[in-house]
């Protein structure tokens, strides 16, 4: 039993037969689920979505900073109030 080059075999198959070149394989018995050539080209895809993430949420949250800051300074003043309330009793 050979597995040739580029072959991938999926975890847990049971090769029973030869695996040719760039074929992909799984199973029990292992059958041929797809081609090296189809995982690579889809990998290559959805690396270059994943890598305009940045990007995307960059410019969902960019005021998420300005947000942030304007609550802080409520939740500051509100317990400087309470603070100087607490001393006058």
């Amino acid at each position: 039993m050979k597995i040739g080059p580029n072959a991938i075999v999926a975890a847990g198959s049971v090769v029973v037969k030869d695996v040719p070149e760039g074929t992909v394989v799984g199973g029990n018995p292992a059958r041929v689920i797809g081609s090296f050539w189809d995982v690579k080209e889809k990998r290559e895809s959805s690396e270059k979505v994943f890598s305009d993430y940045p990007q995307f949420w960059s410019y969902m949250y960019k005021h998420e900073d300005q947000r942030i800051e304007e609550k802080w300074a409520e939740f500051q003043n509100k317990h400087k109030n309470d603070a100087s309330r607490e001393q006058m009793i």
